[in-house]
């Protein structure tokens, strides 16, 4: 098996956040929840696989795995006392990822609410949140997946329109590296930094890359349509407003999903 990782500048450079390398797990987000269960003391810890087996997507789905070409990990983070501001924490964490590949020179990429990523309609990054508690502790996992380097088989598999960052398929252990420590680093301080609510710049930030904005959209629930209109962005609690025919509504996150 080829060496994925440069596991040492991982180590050094996430620091002092903990960092684990897994070869072969079912989930990573499964594996850090586990932790929490079987141990008195867990620290925040960032945690990367090279196959994931049973990797969870959101609402129940799975997130289809190459193991060279895609990038799996996930972050533990332990919450404050009386930490409320779940709300905000996808869609900031997916407008912070997007404003970092625009900085980097990847300018293609996209927001969908609240925390694909896209490349010309195609699905690039999935982003997974849960909540794990013991006893009057609580944990955030953040799980996140990106397709790095071109597979044409994963577009097959997953029976899915999937985008990837690098279009060409020479997985490099450099370039891997280097996008997981700046992913991981910017997902630490998104997290280390999780505002009351969205600001005014913030939410033109997102709207900026929000790749529906002003577009019509179909509001779906349990694959059923249950309404439509022009997307407007998010408010400034991260919900998606959506201009409909009885007026502005806005969308809770975790309740419907938006395609055109």
């Amino acid at each position: 098996m080829k060496k994925y990782l440069d596991i040492s500048r991982c180590e050094r450079l996430l620091a002092p956040v903990r960092f684990e390398f897994l070869p072969e797990i079912d989930s990573t987000n499964e594996y850090l929840k586990r932790e929490v269960k079987q141990s008195n003391s867990v620290s925040d810890t960032l945690v990367c696989a090279e196959r994931q087996v049973k990797g969870k997507g959101t609402r129940g789905r799975v997130w289809y795995d190459s193991p060279q070409c895609c990038l799996k990990f996930s972050y533990r983070k332990q919450l404050p006392t009386n930490f409320s501001k779940f709300a905000v924490i996808s869609p900031w964490v997916a407008l912070n990822f997007c404003q970092y590949l625009h900085s980097v020179g990847f300018q293609t990429v996209g927001a969908k609410w609240p925390n694909d990523l896209l490349i010309n309609g195609g699905k690039l990054s999935g982003m997974l949140f849960e909540i794990v508690s013991k006893g009057e502790v609580s944990y955030l996992i953040a799980g996140i997946g990106v397709n790095l380097f071109f597979d044409p088989n994963l577009t097959e598999i997953s029976g899915r329109n999937i985008a990837f960052l690098y279009e060409k398929f020479t997985p490099s252990i450099d370039e891997r590296t280097d996008i997981l420590i700046e992913l991981g680093r910017v997902l630490i301080d998104s997290l280390d930094n999780i505002p009351e609510s969205f600001t005014d710049e913030d939410k033109m930030s997102w709207s900026a890359c929000d790749v529906f904005y002003q577009k019509k959209v179909k509001i779906i629930q349990d694959g059923k349509v249950v309404d439509e209109g022009c997307e407007m962005g998010i408010d400034k609690e991260g919900r998606l407003m959506v201009q409909t025919s009885e007026g502005l509504k806005s969308i809770n996150i975790g309740e419907l999903s938006v395609t055109l």
